[in-house]
């Protein structure tokens, strides 16, 4: 488990921190809480989200290892001194997680480090492990033409925001014909693939497509 930086924050703000909370004590003890795996989102290479049982199975795994002071920053895999102390799935009714989030609260001495979350240059956890890449051949019926919107986003310079879809069309391997969004705030995005538009002005969106 790493503490890092979640890559599509707007900005280094309180209000834009994946951290829940962040409390630092007289005796220089940090203590932060935030998600590690939210069902349905997808990871930071683009990979498949994981469903809630995959989380709870990933989360158990975990905290039955012994792993709790296996805590980095940035991935750099060295250990700097903080510990796992809460470890929970989020269920439904909870008030700041979405249902099926494995989410912990980890306690954190190292100076340099709490610097950092406080200025909010650190201000998410992730996850990583090992895995493998399979070639697969898969029979797929897709639409030859399809249109929606794109889900809201309110990361990057501009308010809370969608974009409309409108020439959304696909080869005959499934792949998309690239295209882009329509406009709003005066900008666009680029769509290449069919779950989330390229980034544009340090965002992007998932695409929510319907077929024609």
């Amino acid at each position: 488990m790493s503490i890092t930086t979640q890559s599509d924050s707007a900005s280094n703000s309180a209000e834009n921190k994946r951290f829940r909370s962040v409390a630092k004590k007289g005796d220089g003890l940090w203590s932060v809480l935030g998600p590690v795996m939210v069902p349905s989102e997808r990871d930071t290479e683009g990979e498949a989200a994981k469903s809630d049982e995959e989380i709870e199975a990933t989360a158990h795994e975990w905290m039955k290892a012994g792993r709790i002071t296996k805590v980095d920053t940035n991935h750099n895999y060295k250990e700097n001194g903080s510990v796992v102390v809460e470890s929970s799935i989020a269920r439904k009714g909870d008030p700041d997680f979405k249902p099926g989030t494995w989410f912990v609260r980890v306690e954190i001495t190292e100076q340099a480090t709490g610097e950092k979350i406080d200025k909010g240059e650190l201000n998410a956890f992730s996850w990583a492990g090992p895995y493998d890449k399979r070639p697969f051949v898969a029979l797929v019926k897709h639409p030859l033409e399809a249109l929606g919107t794109t889900e809201k986003s309110d990361a990057g310079p501009y308010p809370e925001h969608d974009h409309d879809v409108t020439d959304l069309r696909f080869r005959d391997d499934s792949k998309v014909v690239p295209t882009v969004t329509g406009a709003a705030f005066g900008h666009v995005h680029q769509i290449k693939g069919t779950t989330r538009t390229e980034k544009a002005d340090g965002h992007s969106h998932p695409l929510l497509i319907r077929a024609d």
